[in-house]
C-alpha cells in the first residue's frame, strides 16, 4: 500500500494491527513509513519513537532495526526543521556497535546518514 501511495489505507491497517497485537512492531513500521511519506513529520516521529521503545525493550539485538529506526527518525527531524536532533540521531545510528555483516546490510542507510550528518554540520555552522 505504501509503494502504491495508499497511505491512509496503510495507516488504517496498521492501526488495526496495533490494536490486535499491542506489543508488536510491524504496525509501527507501517504507520511510521506511511506518515513519513505523507510528510507528517511529528506523527511519523511519534510512531518511530514507539517503535524504538519496543525494539529496545526486547534488547538491541544485532542493531539492524535500531539503525533502520534512527534513519527514519533523522528524516523526521530534518523534515520538521529540527536539525540538531537530526544530527544527534545520525550520530547515534552511526555509532551503534553493529557487526560488520549488519553494517554491510545497512550500507545504504549508513551512507545516507553520513551524508545527512555532513549537510547538517554545514547548516548548523551558519
Amino acid at each position: 500500500m505504501i509503494n502504491d501511495e495508499r497511505y491512509n489505507e496503510a495507516i488504517a491497517h496498521a492501526d488495526t494491527l496495533r490494536k490486535e497485537h499491542p506489543q508488536g512492531k510491524t504496525a509501527w513500521w507501517i504507520m511510521g513509513r506511511a506518515l513519513l511519506a505523507m510528510y507528517d513529520w511529528d506523527k511519523a516521529q511519534s510512531a518511530f519513537d514507539s517503535l524504538e521503545t519496543r525494539i529496545r525493550a526486547q534488547g538491541p539485538g544485532n542493531y539492524f532495526n535500531l539503525i533502520e529506526c534512527a534513519y527514519y527518525r533523522a528524516q523526521c527531524h530534518w523534515g520538521a526543521g529540527r536539525y540538531r536532533e537530526a544530527q544527534s540521531e545520525c550520530g547515534r545510528a552511526l555509532t551503534y556497535p553493529a557487526a560488520d555483516e549488519v553494517r554491510k546490510r545497512q550500507k545504504g542507510k549508513l551512507d545516507a546518514l553520513r551524508r545527512m550528518q555532513r549537510r547538517l554540520a554545514k547548516l548548523l555552522a551558519k
